[in-house]
């Protein structure tokens, strides 16, 4: 389950986004493009779905502490995000 001071955290920068350009794309495309970077690119999995293809895999340390990686929801759940 992810941390709802992720959740706030990232609820705030997208409505700072909002407010000061005022415009929407803004915020979904910043979304989209942090989806894409953890996904596609660096292979983690995105809001707890499992990843495809990547260009690199990133994988959880066995044994390590879910707050620090996110467990299984992937690292957006980890207290770094």
């Amino acid at each position: 389950m992810i941390p709802s001071s992720t959740v706030t955290a990232a609820g705030l920068m997208f409505c700072a986004l909002y407010a000061l350009t005022g415009r929407l794309w803004v915020p979904i495309g910043l979304h989209l493009a942090w989806n894409f970077a953890q996904g596609s690119l660096f292979g983690a999995v995105v809001s707890g779905g499992g990843s495809g293809d990547s260009i690199a895999v990133s994988t959880a340390r066995p044994g390590a502490a879910a707050w620090l990686s996110g467990g299984t929801f992937g690292p957006e759940g980890s207290v770094f995000a």
